[in-house]
């Protein structure tokens, strides 16, 4: 089971005769309920869907992985990592559990 989970498939895109809206989700594990991510080292991800072709559309949704340093005054984001999986229930489930597993890798 994921720890990470996204939100549905229709709300990162909706489409309406042919015309598509899309939405950035993101979220981090590390930061403190009281201070945020101030002098915390947090794990940050963002989701969202990409729409490629002209007449034939195809989605995918990209998931991005990446470290953010302790906060103070600036911040330096490292281990960047993405990867694009089918936007499907089941693409969504597995991108959910790549989020997971490099949470893990990095001790979150």
């Amino acid at each position: 089971m994921s720890k990470i989970k996204l939100p549905l498939l229709n709300w990162l895109v909706s489409e309406e005769n042919g015309h598509y809206a899309t939405n950035i989700y993101s979220g981090s594990v590390g930061t403190d309920p009281e201070k945020g991510c101030l002098g915390t080292r947090t794990f940050n991800y963002r989701a969202y869907v990409k729409i490629v072709g002209e007449k034939k559309k195809h989605l995918f949704l990209i998931v991005i992985a990446f470290i953010i340093g302790p906060w103070v005054g600036g911040c330096e984001v490292t281990d960047y990592e993405c990867k694009m999986f089918k936007c499907t229930e089941r693409g969504k489930r597995k991108a959910e559990k790549w989020l997971s597993n490099k949470s893990e890798k990095y001790g979150f």
